[in-house]
């Protein structure tokens, strides 16, 4: 009977790392997740792994590193007192009061902690740097989806906008073309009056004479 041995897959990497993250800039990250800066215009932050899940913190479970598409039930879920952090119930069944998460005990324990951790002269990501890759991954994408629906918010309200001011423009603009032929119209009247009344004056002075 052959048995099979149970190992954790890991995955080598092959590429330099990158530019440095925006947030911890001493730090050379393998890999970077894009971000709109609001406070910066909107322009684009790079952020590495474990930066983006320290960022985040109510976006995932620290223990398990699940993103939440949703929030977990109330009932189901235990909030950080040191961060906003939300970690599952079943994660930590033997909670302590007041609770501190997974990220904020380690923090404390470990001055460089991260959730990214790769060897640069051994670089291969075991199953806890997969998921936490993976999970930094779902934030990033959430957060541009997000932005992408407001910049697409924006641009329909401001066509929408756009399509009135020219709708007003158009109405003021018929208004003022009106009012030009109403005066027209008045001046035309005024001079055939002043030339009825210069005729009507002519014709008296020469009755007059005769």
């Amino acid at each position: 009977m052959n048995h099979q041995t149970t190992t954790t897959r890991v995955a080598a990497i092959t590429a330099k790392p990158t530019s440095p993250c925006d947030h911890c800039s001493a730090q050379k990250p393998w890999f970077l997740h894009l971000f709109r800066h609001h406070s910066s215009g909107g322009a684009l932050q790079r952020l590495c792994t474990s930066c983006t899940l320290l960022l985040h913190p109510s976006s995932f479970c620290p223990t398990c590193l699940s993103f939440y598409s949703s929030l977990p039930p109330a009932a189901t879920r235990l909030s950080c007192s040191s961060c906003s952090s939300l970690t599952h119930s079943h994660c930590s069944p033997t909670a302590s009061t007041p609770f501190r998460c997974l990220s904020c005990t380690r923090s404390g324990q470990e001055p460089n902690f991260s959730f990214f951790r790769v060897d640069p002269a051994n670089p291969v990501v075991d199953r806890a740097a997969a998921s936490a890759l993976l999970c930094a991954a779902k934030i990033s994408a959430a957060a541009m989806a997000k932005d992408a629906a407001q910049l697409r918010e924006v641009a329909v309200n401001g066509a929408r906008e756009a399509a009135l001011s020219k709708k007003r423009a158009r109405e003021e603009l018929e208004k003022l073309y009106t009012l030009e032929e109403d005066r027209e119209r008045l001046l035309r009247g005024v001079g055939e009056d002043e030339r009825v009344e210069e005729e009507e004056g002519f014709a008296s002075t020469v009755t007059h004479h005769h």
